[in-house]
């Protein structure tokens, strides 16, 4: 009975140094390395040893075929899976410390780079400082966000020019009132008509058989005969308005009055005959 309790209290104690030795391996990551891991990786290169940048850019390459993989570490941080180019951006100002290990297939790391124990891989250790505000400047932004490029406005297309407007002509009107009827025995009579631009008016007669036209415009009319006289106004324009449309108006010509002249003839004798007589009509 004492024996199997003995056996049980050795058991729980190898499991639980089991564990404090996996506890301490985790809290110590470059401490299980392997000769039968991959070469540790060359060439590895980081940003200047001081700077200004909050950015840090890292390269590297592999030594051997036996390389799958690389575990990467910033300062005191986690170990993460990483490629060659991995960026560490808004760095604060103070020395930092880059840790890089390779792995291979089974996960075996690799041993420490020549020149470094164990428990020290290949790394880079560079400081990062803080940029001085120029006198009356605002201090930049450790990692400013970049402003978008404007939307480029597109270029509107010109408008032609159209030039001066051009002054059109105007329209013009007639006015010509229909002219009272005539009698045959007054001869002739004036006509008057006015066109809406101050232009003067022009008189045609459309029947010369009954009536003419004449003086500067027209506007005297002669009658020739009895009947209706028809008389046509226009007036053709200038180089400010149109020719206007014309206006016709008719009046109608009456036969004239007339009277006849007959005077006594003188007493004659009956050997005098015959004798002629006179008489004249208006």
């Amino acid at each position: 009975m004492q024996m199997k309790r003995l056996a049980i209290i050795l058991a729980v104690f190898a499991g639980a140094c089991v564990l404090i030795a996996g506890a301490i391996a985790a809290t110590r990551p470059f401490a299980t390395t392997s000769a039968r891991g991959p070469r540790p990786p060359i060439k590895l290169k980081g940003p200047a040893r001081t700077g200004t940048s909050p950015v840090a850019t890292f390269r590297w390459s592999r030594a051997d075929t036996r390389t799958s993989g690389f575990l990467c570490q910033l300062d005191r941080g986690r170990l993460t899976r990483c490629k060659s180019g991995i960026a560490y951006k808004q760095l604060r100002p103070a020395t930092h410390t880059f840790t890089l290990i390779a792995i291979d297939a089974a996960g075996h790391r690799s041993a420490a780079a020549k020149g470094n124990t164990r428990s020290s891989p290949p790394s880079w250790s560079w400081t990062v400082t803080k940029v001085q505000p120029t006198p009356g400047k605002a201090p930049p932004s450790p990692n400013p966000t970049p402003t978008p490029n404007p939307t480029p406005t597109p270029t509107p297309t010109p408008t032609p020019n159209p030039g001066p407007t051009p002054v059109v002509k105007g329209n013009q009107t007639i006015g010509f009132a229909k002219p009272a009827d005539k009698s045959f025995a007054e001869g002739s009579t004036t006509l008057t008509a006015s066109a809406s631009s101050g232009l003067s008016v022009s008189f045609d007669s459309k029947t010369a058989s009954v009536c003419t036209t004449s003086g500067p415009n027209g506007e005297k009319v002669t009658f020739l005969a009895a009947g209706t006289c028809t008389i046509e106004t226009t007036q053709s324009g200038d180089s400010d308005w149109n020719a206007a449309p014309p206006v016709e108006q008719s009046f109608a010509v009456a036969k004239g009055a007339q009277t006849i002249a007959f005077a006594a003839p003188a007493e004659k004798r009956l050997d005098q005959s015959p004798i002629t007589i006179t008489a004249g009509a208006t």
